[in-house]
């Protein structure tokens, strides 16, 4: 009898080729990785290096090479890309830096992609710096998906039109956040290439790859051809919110503007900006300016701090320079300012009368108009704290300012947000030689107007103190365009030269009924005449 030697082999051995850990997470983050085109993108870095460093995955999982395009030396890139790395390269499997003018001819796609198959990754993300990542579970999700082929979709900024980073068939625009994948017929930045299916080994980028390819040498054309001609399917996730897409068709100032808006929006919602920055290479704000402006003022109650660090942000991002002062609170309302309510005045929609918080608003924007008076000053911007700014709000401001100023328009009050009915703005007109501005019916709120000294003047030449009405009926009644003629009979003198801006740049943060609107004016008691006689 012979006896074979019997070997004992461990079956942690026999499933792994790795010694075996303590909280092993190798099989739940595969080994990956992520290539990133960036151009003239110094405005945008902060934020995309600051969602590398804050994705939920295992740096050391990953492999990260960045390319960058010749134009990276027009503004600070290249010497912040040098600088980061510097301070992060221990923190990947690897951290490379490549120039696209040294790839022999090839794309940057196909030198990614041959890369991450020469380190055996078993997922591959294509991202260009035109898009601003704005989710840290992105990669957690995508690198675990089955699709051989993924684009993600982005939404523009609205400023871009709201268009989405790749031209979708009808039935595509339809996918809600939230949705199951859809096979398409096409991809776009960013791009995710499953490496672990065997297919994959058939896609390129490169149009010499590919037999009896006659397009163009587009990458991405070459890309969808070689896919084609697999079978391999290509699909589009919008299971997820991932981030921001910036057309680079438009001009870069005017992208770098974009953002500025898009991060105040993120303050308005969020309170904060939600997308993290980097700690190594940080935001710069812009100069604060005053756009035209002698001053600009923004109302805010003393006992709503958060609407003003809001505020504050904002002004941070955009770069105003502005100057916020204390609201007349309804809560305490001063003996200095006794009040009288308009005998004939009820709410149109609740048959009340005005509460607290409507005369503590009218008081906050009576002593605006005073202070306008006794400053002298020819021209300012009044704001509520609850303000929103449109993506481009004060270049408008600003060029609606310049023609008003080179054609002498005789103005006093210029609407920037309001609330309108179709009702009384089919006779709205532009003026002739200014951008932006047009005449103005009836219009309702007073979260932001421009007010220039004789605007100021015809409205405390009206003595509303004797006869209030809450502020929003006050304007369109000092303009003679309020459609209570009963109302406007009790204010003789109407001077008010009333026009608006438009589009409208200015919005409240939240509507009523919206989660997280707070209104201090219609959620306070009524208020009560026979007070002053006591007082």
């Amino acid at each position: 009898m012979i006896l074979l030697p019997f070997i004992f082999i461990p079956l942690s051995l026999c499933l792994s080729p790795f010694p075996p850990e303590d909280g092993d997470v190798r099989h739940l983050y595969p080994q990956s990785a992520i290539s990133i085109l960036i151009g003239t993108h110094s405005h945008l870095l902060p934020y995309l290096l600051g969602w590398i460093e804050n994705i939920d995955y295992p740096k050391k999982r990953l492999h990260l090479d960045i390319y960058l395009s010749p134009d990276a030396k027009e503004d600070a890139t290249n010497e912040q890309i040098q600088w980061w790395k510097g301070q992060t390269s221990s923190l990947f499997k690897s951290l490379l830096i490549h120039e696209t003018t040294k790839l022999e001819g090839r794309s940057w796609e196909e030198h990614a992609l041959n890369n991450a198959r020469q380190r055996q990754s078993s997922f591959l993300l294509l991202w260009k710096a035109d898009d601003l990542p704005s989710n840290s579970l992105f990669l957690s999700k995508i690198f675990n998906t089955s699709r051989p082929v993924i684009s993600s979709l982005l939404l523009s900024p609205p400023s871009h039109r709201g268009k989405w980073n790749m031209d979708l068939s009808p039935d595509l625009l339809k996918i809600q956040v939230g949705s199951e994948m859809k096979e398409a017929s096409r991809v776009s930045y960013p791009i995710v290439i499953n490496l672990d299916k065997m297919d994959s080994a058939y896609l390129t980028f490169e149009a010499g790859n590919v037999r009896g390819y006659e397009g163009n040498d587009s990458p991405s054309e070459v890309f969808v051809f070689s896919a084609k001609v697999m079978s391999i399917p290509l699909f589009v996730d919008r299971s997820i919110e991932v981030g921001w897409h910036f057309d680079e068709k438009f001009p870069l100032e005017e992208r770098k503007i974009t953002l500025r808006y898009l991060l105040a929006d993120q303050i308005v919602d969020y309170s904060s900006i939600s997308i993290p920055q980097s700690r190594f290479v940080r935001a710069p704000l812009p100069m604060k300016k005053k756009f035209g402006f002698e001053k600009i003022f923004i109302i805010n109650l003393r006992r709503r701090p958060e609407r003003r660090r809001i505020m504050e942000g904002i002004c941070d991002v955009i770069g105003i320079d502005c100057e916020f002062v204390d609201a007349t609170d309804g809560r305490s309302l001063p003996s200095s300012y006794p009040v009288t309510q308009l005998d004939s005045f009820f709410d149109p929609s609740t048959k009340r009368k005005m509460t607290n918080g409507e005369v503590g608003c009218f008081l906050s924007h009576y002593r605006m108009w005073e202070s306008v008076v006794s400053s002298g000053f020819s021209r300012v911007l009044i704001v509520e704290d609850d303000a929103r700014f449109v993506d481009g709000a004060f270049m408008m401001i600003r060029e609606m300012m310049e023609d008003i100023m080179k054609k002498r328009i005789d103005w006093g009050l210029i609407y920037m947000g309001r609330k309108r009915t179709a009702e009384h703005t089919k006779k709205d007109m532009w003026v002739s030689g200014v951008r932006h501005l047009s005449t103005v019916g009836y219009s309702y709120w007073t979260v932001g107007y421009a007010l220039s000294l004789d605007g100021a003047k015809s409205l405390i030449i009206g003595k509303p103190l004797e006869k209030m009405v809450p502020v929003d009926e006050y304007l369109p009644i000092m303009a003679g365009v309020h459609p209570n003629q009963e109302w406007m009979n009790s204010f003789e003198i109407r001077s008010l030269k009333m026009f608006t801006i438009h589009p409208l740049v200015i919005y409240p943060h939240r509507y009523t009924n919206e989660e997280g609107h707070l209104s201090d004016t219609e959620d306070s008691e009524i208020y009560d005449d026979k007070r002053n006689d006591e007082l």
